[in-house]
């Protein structure tokens, strides 16, 4: 991932620069440009400039996936691959960051064996061996959750299977048990004999009797009691329900879905926010993430909200409201459309009053005045009607602060003040019209900034570094770690569990906070000049 840090830099007697430096929150190879390309799960996408993507349409139920990239420049050719990540289904998530290095390969064929497939007792357990198979003829036990395997077993009331492959037996059936390693899956048959077939009709009698059916009845196994063109002995052998011709509630029935080769107990067998049977009625491939036509199925789109105020204050100058693209279909259910990649386009009627930002469906205020936001997808049209309207702030109030206000975060009833040589002053703020200082604690050094996350206070206290303060009584902060950033803090932002930190001449200083008690340094940048500022912007999406 590329996250961007922005730097204000004084250099030179006069000059006030601000410069863009590329970091990510532990230290790296190299980064990812335009000479590169990102792929998962065979989808794969350009890499901007910036060393940002997005890659839309990725099937969300394939279990742990990695991103990888190739990059070719000047005759080089470098691979790289980030952690492990799981895709939502309709949404998007920040992607670990890609370091270049070693790749993974991904196997071709996954293959399942146990020591028996066959469980007797109650409690009785089988180990998996997960074995992958790769394109150059060579083969690894990925077997351990480690290795990113998922299972999945397809009746959790019969068999259950860990993290990283036991399989216990709980009641009598048949199980398919799934194993998957990035995209490939194997899949193996797991039996639960936990009583006797006295008809011999290949269904136990305590399955029969807890189905409602004969144990001394071998006829019944034929039996197709739903209708859905599966028999009673083919429904237990699925997992379905022998008396729900739809045990997914996609729209197609059991029978439907098994001679398609869809997952009958999967709405969306590929991942792709359309349901199964909202696919085969409208003739795309519901065994394909790429193939959909939401023109045929659609019934409309609507925007929310509908209608929103901008307000832009003079302090701030900065507004902007999210709006969310919903499509209905035909057959019931809603798809989320809010992001470009699913076919969304945003266009405004007054650009000097609303305009976009680069989250998709964002609007942000500009000029005083009223705009329609048009979004059109597929052939539908919904609108959402804007208005912005800016004002001054008025100063309300006064309390003095021991020191000198620096800067200054608000938490819920209280404002926390870097003060210069008096350290944090906390500031009730419950009543507007006057506000008292409630709280305070000296720090070691000079406060020259404040970022309160949560329970804690981060400090940027000059020579003395990071500071980070407990909280969570305003009335009692108590200091409870620090970190010597060696130069001077002059500003901090803290987000996604790290402290970024502008450490004058020793430019940024990127600290792991997850821990505040251990406060520990992960990485930096020395860009020279005199570093005062810092803002982050995480950037990089994967949209499903």
């Amino acid at each position: 991932m590329t996250t961007n840090a922005y730097l204000k830099t004084r250099t030179g007697l006069f000059g006030l620069c601000w410069m863009l430096v590329s970091f990510v929150p532990i230290p790296v190879l190299a980064e990812l440009n335009d000479t590169c390309v990102v792929s998962v799960l065979n989808r794969t996408v350009q890499v901007k400039a910036d060393g940002t993507w997005v890659l839309p349409n990725i099937p969300a139920n394939f279990g742990p996936v990695r991103a990888r990239a190739t990059c070719v420049a000047d005759g080089i050719t470098q691979s790289g691959q980030s952690d492990f990540f799981t895709i939502p289904p309709n949404g998007s998530v920040d992607v670990p960051k890609i370091a270049l290095g070693p790749v993974t390969p991904i196997p071709s064929q996954v293959t399942i064996t146990a020591p028996t497939t066959t469980l007797t007792q109650a409690g009785k357990t089988t180990q998996l061996k997960v074995v992958g198979n790769y394109a150059n003829g060579s083969t690894k036990d990925v077997t351990a959750k480690a290795t990113g395997t998922q299972y999945l077993t397809s009746n959790p009331a019969l068999a259950t299977v860990t993290a990283d492959g036991l399989v216990t037996a709980l009641q009598s059936g048949t199980v398919v048990v799934q194993a998957i390693q990035e995209g490939t899956q194997g899949l193996l048959q797991i039996n639960v004999a936990l009583s006797k077939d006295s008809d011999g009709d290949g269904i136990l009698d305590d399955v029969e009797l807890r189905l409602g059916l004969d144990p001394n009845n071998p006829a019944d196994a034929q039996d197709d009691l739903d209708r859905d063109g599966l028999t009673n002995i083919d429904e237990i052998k699925h997992g379905t329900d022998i008396r729900n011709p739809d045990s997914d509630g996609d729209g197609l029935t059991d029978g439907a879905e098994v001679k398609l080769g869809a997952n009958p107990l999967l709405a969306d067998t590929d991942g792709d926010g359309v349901p199964d049977g909202i696919e085969v009625a409208t003739g795309s491939n519901p065994l394909d993430a790429k193939s959909f036509d939401l023109n045929k199925a659609l019934k409309n789109i609507t925007v929310t909200p509908a209608n929103f105020v901008l307000n832009v204050n003079s302090v701030d100058l900065v507004a902007y409201q999210q709006l969310k693209v919903i499509g209905q279909f035909n057959a019931g259910g809603t798809i989320d459309l809010t992001a470009k990649a699913r076919g969304s386009n945003y266009a405004s009627n007054n650009l000097q009053s609303c305009n976009f930002g680069a989250e998709d469906g964002r609007v942000f205020a500009g000029s005083d005045g009223g705009c329609v936001i048009t979004v059109t997808n597929s052939g539908f049209t919904a609108t959402a009607a804007g208005f912005v309207r800016t004002f001054t702030a008025k100063a309300l109030s006064y309390v003095p602060i021991s020191g000198f206000a620096n800067n200054v975060d608000i938490n819920g009833n209280y404002a926390y003040v870097a003060a210069g040589s008096t350290g944090l002053q906390v500031v009730n703020v419950s009543d507007k019209n006057n506000p008292k200082v409630a709280a305070a604690l000296d720090t070691p050094g000079n406060a020259n900034d404040v970022s309160v996350v949560g329970n804690y206070a981060y400090v940027a206290d000059d020579s003395s570094g990071l500071n980070i303060i407990d909280i969570s009584n305003p009335l009692a902060p108590t200091n409870v770690g620090a970190f010597d950033t060696a130069g001077t803090a002059w500003d901090v932002v803290v987000s996604n569990g790290y402290a970024f930190v502008a450490d004058g001449a020793n430019g940024l200083k990127i600290i792991n906070v997850s821990n505040p008690a251990k406060p520990a340094l992960v990485g930096g940048l020395a860009i020279g000049g005199t570093s005062k500022g810092v803002d982050v912007n995480w950037q990089r999406k994967l949209a499903t």
